[in-house]
């Protein structure tokens, strides 16, 4: 994730690094009633990729986006191992499930996951009302997750 984000190898392994430093440091705070822990970690390494990549961004207008299939394949580095193939397999899945999104709310989910595009600068990019963003944004997610039950459980 922070590598398709980032597209800086080096920009990529700190940011990870952080996050198993925050991982480490607030260990404490994960609480097993409001999720798996698979979906904390998540949420923590997604916040960390988006500081950096809006701090790398600043002042850079956020690109046009054309094809959800492109902003996928960014995902996967082209020096794949053997774990980096499953990774793909993983990738593959989510990719499939995005492109049976409808397209509003597939853009939605392109423009704030991939490229790191807050709600706000989702709404005036796409010229709807900030309400009707957060909405595709929510029921996108839910969609998702029900597409993708195997990667919403945590496993045991």
């Amino acid at each position: 994730m922070a590598y398709g984000m980032l597209h800086d190898p080096s920009a990529a392994e700190d940011a990870a690094q952080e996050v198993f430093i925050t991982l480490w440091l607030r260990a404490g705070t994960y609480r097993p009633e409001k999720g798996p822990f698979q979906n904390w970690f998540l949420h923590l390494a997604h916040n960390r990729v988006i500081d950096e990549f809006r701090k790398r961004r600043r002042g850079d207008r956020l690109q046009q986006v054309s094809d959800p299939d492109k902003a996928m394949e960014s995902l996967v580095s082209p020096n794949q191992t053997d774990e980096a193939a499953l990774e793909a397999v993983f990738f593959e899945d989510v990719k499939e499930a995005l492109l049976q999104l409808p397209e509003e709310q597939r853009e939605v989910v392109v423009l704030a996951y991939l490229h790191g595009a807050t709600q706000q600068e989702i709404a005036d990019r796409t010229g709807v009302p900030l309400g009707t963003v957060k909405t595709r944004l929510r029921l996108a997610m839910i969609k998702l997750r029900d597409m993708l039950p195997h990667l919403a459980k945590e496993e045991v």
